[in-house]
């Protein structure tokens, strides 16, 4: 599993449940989608992200999926860092984001944007989804592929819980 991060081009003002709901909405316009070629304040800053840390071949590498270069679609960049170094990519994210005037979100510590009427918010390897009616069922089956993985945010108290299959 990696540890996320979004930027983007907005305003930060508007409460944690606006910036997650503003999050959930670039993340299905941009990421979800076809992706389009970043804007220049959103490239200006991968590139300055990345000039921090370097995407290599190496063990040393932060990003679990590519570096920030790779996961820009249009006014939003998407970062997975691995869990040994989150802390410190994202204490340097946040500040460049700062810099640059844009929006840091951690969608990890943030509450969930409402969700069909509800507060729960379900992510996988395959992005962020509302949570279906046969939740049970769609779980199981996340979880039934490789590396799959699934984590479920209840929006309160940021209480959340994760599971991953690391088996065949």
């Amino acid at each position: 599993m990696s540890y996320d991060f979004a930027i983007w081009e907005g305003d930060a003002s508007t409460g944690e449940r606006s910036t997650a709901a503003t999050f959930e909405e670039l993340f299905t316009r941009y990421l979800d989608a076809d992706l389009v070629a970043p804007t220049a304040r959103i490239q200006a800053y991968a590139e300055a992200l990345a000039a921090r840390f370097p995407n290599g071949e190496s063990e040393d590498t932060p990003w679990a999926a590519g570096g920030p270069s790779s996961n820009c679609s249009g006014p939003i960049l998407y970062v997975a860092v691995s869990y040994s170094q989150a802390d410190e990519v994202g204490v340097v994210a946040e500040r460049l984001a700062q810099e640059h005037g844009l929006v840091f979100f951690d969608p990890q510590k943030a509450p969930a944007a409402p969700v069909n009427g509800g507060e729960v918010a379900v992510t996988t390897s395959r992005g962020r989804v509302a949570l279906p009616d046969r939740w049970a069922f769609f779980l199981s089956e996340e979880l039934r592929n490789f590396d799959g993985y699934v984590v479920v945010d209840s929006g309160r108290d940021h209480s959340f819980a994760q599971a991953r299959n690391d088996n065949v």
